[in-house]
């Protein structure tokens, strides 16, 4: 049988109520414990009686003690540095008058001898005869020192001693070096230019100042061997015309191909870089291998001299 709603609640209504166990009422007053009059007392006594001075002084006493404290510590500091500086300065002036007033070295002979006091003198003027005669002997070797010094000097300044064939050695050695160097400075050089080519349709730059983003220093284009060019150090003080190379293929168009093309060249050492980046050293006792072809200048090592000797 399903009950609604509404008999649900009546039911519950009218249920029995729960009857009370006999003396509940008794135990739980039983355990209730209340507090002693006494500690009733104490405790509202406590929260009533003000607090003590120490307690409401305390955190302005606490600074102000250390602070005193810190003055007294710094003041006996200072105390202690005047002190020590008072007693540094008596001790100097105590040295100063002892030293000014330090007594004579004391003669056993009396004074009144004037036997003994030319003896003195004669002594002191011949230890100051002999320490003249030392200082003279040592001027003597310093001057001997330094003319040895300057002799050195002039050897070390220029080749004496050297033979002849020892100066032309040296002479050849220098130019081979610098020959290098030049060697060297052509070949970065073609590089620059391939590279300039390469990205500009393959059109050469007009003249060596285009090639700057290409070279790392204007140094490059200055021949070690040709004082009449000093080598500049910075781009801003650089010339198109200052560079002691001859520039022979500017704004020329895919000259890398023509492979025996003349690109540039060192009237010093007879270096010269061709258009395909390659260098080639050219004796002078051979200007025919040099040959001009449409306005150009090809290196062409099978030439020959157009009057050849008999």
């Amino acid at each position: 049988m399903k009950l609604t709603e509404s008999q649900i609640e009546d039911l519950l209504r009218h249920a029995p109520r729960p009857s009370v166990p006999a003396g509940l009422k008794d135990k739980l007053t039983d355990q209730i414990q209340l507090p002693t009059k006494a500690a009733v007392a104490a405790n509202v006594g406590s929260s009533l009686r003000p607090p003590g001075w120490w307690q409401r002084w305390w955190p302005a006493l606490v600074p102000g003690a250390a602070s005193l404290a810190f003055a007294v510590v710094i003041a006996v500091q200072q105390n202690e540095i005047a002190t020590l500086k008072q007693t540094i300065r008596d001790l100097n002036a105590t040295i100063s008058i002892a030293t000014n007033t330090a007594p004579a070295a004391v003669d056993p002979t009396p004074a009144s001898s004037p036997v003994t006091h030319k003896e003195t003198e004669a002594e002191e003027m011949a230890r100051l005869g002999q320490r003249v005669a030392e200082l003279t002997s040592e001027i003597g070797r310093l001057e001997s020192v330094q003319k040895d010094n300057e002799s050195l000097r002039t050897q070390l300044a220029t080749p004496a001693g050297l033979s002849q064939e020892e100066l032309d050695a040296l002479a050849a050695a220098k130019e081979r070096a610098q020959s290098i160097v030049c060697v060297n400075n052509l070949k970065q050089t073609a590089l620059a230019v391939i590279m300039y080519a390469n990205d500009n349709n393959g059109v050469n730059p007009p003249d060596f100042l285009l090639v700057s983003n290409y070279l790392n220093t204007p140094k490059i284009l200055f021949c070690p061997g040709n004082t009449n060019h000093p080598p500049v150090k910075t781009w801003a003080e650089f010339a198109a015309t200052s560079s002691s190379y001859e520039y022979l293929a500017a704004g020329a168009t895919n000259s890398y191909w023509e492979k025996q093309r003349i690109a540039t060249r060192c009237s010093i050492h007879n270096n010269i870089g061709l258009c395909d980046g390659s260098i080639q050293t050219v004796s002078k006792k051979h200007p025919e291998f040099i040959v001009e072809r449409d306005g150009k200048l090809y290196l062409d090592m099978n030439a020959k001299p157009a009057n050849p000797n008999p």
